[in-house]
Formats: C-alpha cells, sequence, structure tokens
C-alpha cells in the first residue's frame, strides 16, 4: 500500500513518499541518487505512473574512487584479469530465482554474463554454483540428484540450502561443462569424511580435521567438457552445500554466486534478530568464495511479518553479521512493489529502512539501490505490466523481468570513475 496512488495523474506535484523517505534517512551523509544526482537536488515532480517508471532509462552511474562504499569492488572488478572478482548475492525467492525458465536466468545469472560481456578476459567462463538443492519450487536446469530421502538443511551455505549426505546417497550433478569444479560442504564435527569422483575416475576421500566449512578442489583440465561429479558421506554427518564451476576462470574474471532463498525474510539471515529458525551460522561459508561484494535484497517477504522498524533492525543486523565475516562492500537492494501489504503497513515505510541501514553504515562500506525506481508496482492497486515483467504467479519475474533488475545492477557495478 502507497500513500498516494501512483498512476494518478491529480497526484500532488510534490517528491514521492518512496524518494523522501530514503533521502531523509541519507540526510546526514554524501548520499547520491543514480546517476550521481545528489538529495538536494532530486525530482520533485509528481509520484510517477507505473509506465513511466518502466520506461524510464536506466542511468549511467559513476563513483568516487576515494569514497564511495563500493570503491574496492570497481578495484577489483577492474583487476579481473589478474585474479576473481566474485559477488555473493543473498535474499528472498526473488533472488534464487523463482519462476525464471531456470534460476540461472534470475537477475544474479543474467548480470554474471552482462559484466562479463562488458568487462571480459580471455577465459569462456563457467556456469557458476549450482547449490546441493534449490528451495524455489520445481526448478529446472542443472540440479544434483539423490537416490535417497533428501532432508531439507537450512543451518549452513551461502542460501542455507544443505543436504546432509547420509541418508540422501551419492548426490550427482551431470550435464554442465566445466575445467575446474570446487565442491562445498560442511563438516558437522572432526573426521566426517566424504567421497568425490569425477566421471569414471578413482573416487577421493577426504576428511574434516575440524568441523565447519570446507572445499575439495578438482585438477584443472585443459579445456571444459561434460564431466559427472558424483560426492557421498563415508563417515559422520557430512552435509553438501554445492559445486562451484568454472571454464578457464578459477582465477580470474567475473562470479556472481547465487545465495536466495525462497520465502526468507532478513531477519532468518541472522540469530540476533530473534527470528524463529534465525541462524548466523551460514555466514562462515562466506570465507572460501573471498566476496569482492555481497549484495543483500530482502523486501518483499517482510511485510507480513515484521513491523517497518523491525526490519530495520534485522537488516541492520544481518549488516553487523557480515561485517565480521568480510571486508567486502555490501549493497542493500530495495525490491519493487509487492501487490498487497498487510493492513497498517506501508511498502515506503519498509523501502525508507533500507535506505537508512545504508546511510547508517556508508562509513562501512555499505551502499543503496532502489530497484523499484526502475521496476515499477506491477499488480494490485495502482499496478500495471505493460512488458511482461511480472511472472503468472503475480509474485515473481519472468526471465524479462529478471532482466531488467540484471540491467540495473549491471549498471550500478559498471559504473565508471569521475
Amino acid at each position: 500500500m502507497r500513500r498516494t496512488d501512483p498512476s494518478s495523474p491529480a497526484a500532488p506535484t510534490a517528491l514521492s513518499r518512496r524518494h523522501a523517505l530514503a533521502l531523509a534517512a541519507a540526510a546526514t551523509t554524501a548520499w547520491s541518487l543514480p546517476g550521481g544526482v545528489s538529495a538536494a537536488r532530486a525530482d520533485t515532480r509528481a509520484e510517477p505512473s507505473p509506465t513511466e517508471i518502466a520506461d524510464r532509462p536506466i542511468p549511467r552511474f559513476t563513483y568516487d574512487p576515494a569514497s564511495d562504499p563500493l570503491r574496492t569492488f570497481y578495484a577489483a572488478r577492474d583487476q579481473r584479469a589478474q585474479r576473481r572478482c566474485t559477488i555473493v548475492t543473498l535474499g528472498n525467492s526473488l533472488t534464487e530465482g523463482t519462476s525464471a525458465p531456470t534460476p540461472f536466468e534470475g537477475y544474479p545469472g543474467q548480470t554474471m554474463h552482462s559484466l562479463r560481456d562488458q568487462f571480459p578476459t580471455p577465459a569462456a567462463g563457467g556456469l557458476g554454483y549450482v547449490p546441493a538443492r534449490y528451495v524455489i519450487p520445481n526448478p529446472s536446469g542443472p540440479l544434483w540428484r539423490y537416490p535417497g530421502t533428501v532432508v531439507k538443511g537450512t543451518q549452513h551455505g551461502i542460501g542455507r540450502r544443505v543436504v546432509p549426505l547420509a541418508g540422501a546417497g551419492t548426490a550427482t550433478l551431470a550435464g554442465p561443462a566445466w575445467s575446474h569444479v570446487k565442491i562445498a560442504w560442511w563438516a558437522v564435527a572432526r573426521g566426517d569424511s566424504i567421497t568425490v569422483q569425477v566421471d569414471a575416475g578413482a573416487a577421493v576421500t577426504v576428511t574434516a580435521e575440524s568441523p565447519g566449512p570446507k572445499t575439495w578442489s578438482s585438477a584443472t583440465y585443459a579445456s571444459a567438457a561434460a564431466r559427472t561429479i558424483r560426492v557421498a558421506a563415508v563417515a559422520g554427518k557430512p552435509e553438501l552445500e554445492g559445486a562451484w564451476l568454472f571454464d578457464g576462470d578459477v582465477d580470474r574474471g567475473i562470479h556472481v554466486l547465487n545465495g536466495g532463498h525462497h520465502g526468507s525474510i532478513a531477519g532468518s539471515f541472522s540469530v540476533a534478530t530473534g527470528v524463529p529458525a534465525a541462524n548466523s551460522v551460514w555466514s562462515d561459508s562466506l570465507l572460501r568464495y573471498d566476496p569482492a561484494l555481497v549484495t543483500v535484497s530482502f523486501h518483499t517477504n517482510d511485510p507480513a511479518q515484521r513491523t517497518a522498524t523491525q526490519f530495520r533492525a534485522d537488516l541492520a543486523a544481518v549488516v553487523n553479521l557480515l561485517r565480521t565475516k568480510t571486508a567486502a562492500p555490501i549493497l542493500l537492494m530495495a525490491e519493487f512493489e509487492r501487490q498487497t501489504m498487510p493492513a497498517g503497513r506501508l511498502w515506503d515505510d519498509y523501502t525508507a529502512a533500507i535506505a537508512g541501514v545504508a546511510a547508517d553504515n556508508r562509513s562501512r562500506m555499505v551502499d543503496f539501490l532502489d530497484v523499484g525506481q526502475y521496476i515499477p508496482k506491477l499488480s494490485g492497486t495502482g499496478g500495471a505490466d505493460p512488458y511482461g515483467w511480472l511472472a503468472t504467479d503475480r509474485v515473481h519475474l519472468t526471465r524479462a523481468g529478471y532482466g531488467r533488475w540484471a540491467a540495473l545492477l549491471t549498471a550500478k557495478l559498471a559504473a565508471t570513475a569521475r
């Protein structure tokens, strides 16, 4: 629900509540809107209609190399030929890619390919991260297969999507081509062990000397080919997190790893929030990926469970947790407006909460991007979907809709120095 009808031509000629609250939350910083427009020079027209938002051109972003919160990411991006530049995306079903043809065609995957096009390396570039399981309904594309019972582990790994191997049997990933693979797994206790086999080669046994996140790396092959990977439990209670697939880019290039979890809220990603079933242990898995940037996108599910004040505190707790694990910049994203809101709750209050957390933590290298400025409310009162961006479930996006999100995020991450 919004304060005014965004499609009404009679809306008051004042700064939109979405933008006004976001700017007010950031008033104590040198905050910039997309394209480097300062808050003092923000557009004060009436709130645009959904079609006007949809037609709004995505700007060319710029950044200050001395002070921009994402400056170290931009430096890593520009050094991609010498070392990996990895982005980890955290969020809900909109991040995991629900309703896209495959999870790799959500905004994280499309962003990766767009960035690779703009910032190439000689390597072809691998598929990326295939989690042990997806939370989205009926996913397609490259998937791990299990002969046994799959228990849906939610404690470990990016996206909290592990599978305990003891009951699931031998996990098999077949189909995608790669020249190098890293298997991410979790040892619940010292002595937990797994075997990893590539095609018909000898199975390699790996035993954990301590509990926590573990990584097995394959040989690096001269060229990519479709190779079958099998991972099985040998002792203890090991959990499979996923596989990171490379094609000539094991030590260079741009990578985007999808850590979305369908149905989640911000509070579930930090135990400090007190949200039932929340945990923080998953964040230990970030260390193995050495991210140059972490994006965080929680918004659409939170109003049904948390007030705007609680949501702001939840998001701040996630930022605090991330800061204990990585020095990488953090980009907080506000999502497009949902179809309906719970009684007494306003979408713009949650957008302002996200902007406020970013403003509070700007000196800790936290930035803000409002996706809703470029993807309008697509359904419900005042909503419109002139370009077919909304999926048939009226909640998630089509491939084209995720493409719009990816175009905006790519523009932000392709910013040039000023």
